[in-house]
């Protein structure tokens, strides 16, 4: 019995592979804008939040943690999962975590309910900054944004194994 194959004409392949291009260009495009948008930031969040260069450091070295760490972890998560799960995850949680990275001071101040989830954050970060000698205050956003930080890298970690 003959096995009937099926040929694929280029200019299909072609705008496949163009489409395939484009869209993978453009997300991971996204990721990086992401991942580089604190510089232009520094300024103002040292102006409004009175935060030393030493903390921007360690903020923008948060980035870089997530970002080795989940190196390593979403390449396997890639792998098994597949590379859309993953960049669609990675994706959605570095947006999801630079935007409360921006609300950060605001979140921090919240009473109640809302404000409990940024308090148990900011003592992880707490404790966690205090083993490299990095003083977190207990009031500030500081602790928080330590910890957004590093889950958008963590996040961003996500697109380029799956590319």
């Amino acid at each position: 019995m003959a096995v009937a194959s099926t040929v694929i004409p280029a200019e299909t392949l072609d705008r496949a592979r163009t489409r395939t291009l484009f869209v993978l260009w453009t997300t991971y495009g996204s990721f990086y804008l992401c991942r580089t948008n604190f510089g232009p930031a520094v300024p103002s969040m040292r102006r409004d939040l009175g935060l030393t260069a030493l903390q921007i450091g360690f903020l923008l070295g948060g980035v870089k943690l997530g970002y080795a760490l989940g190196q390593l972890v979403n390449g396997q998560l890639t792998e098994r999962f597949g590379p859309r799960r993953v960049l669609i995850t990675g994706m959605i949680g570095s947006s999801v975590a630079t935007l409360l990275l921006a609300a950060a001071p605001t979140l921090a101040a919240l009473p109640g309910i809302a404000g409990a989830p940024a308090a148990a954050l900011g003592a992880a970060a707490r404790t966690i900054a205090g083993i490299f000698g990095v003083s977190v205050t207990a009031g500030g956003p500081l602790a928080l944004m330590l910890m957004l930080a590093f889950v958008n890298g963590w996040f961003q970690a996500g697109g380029w194994p799956p590319v």
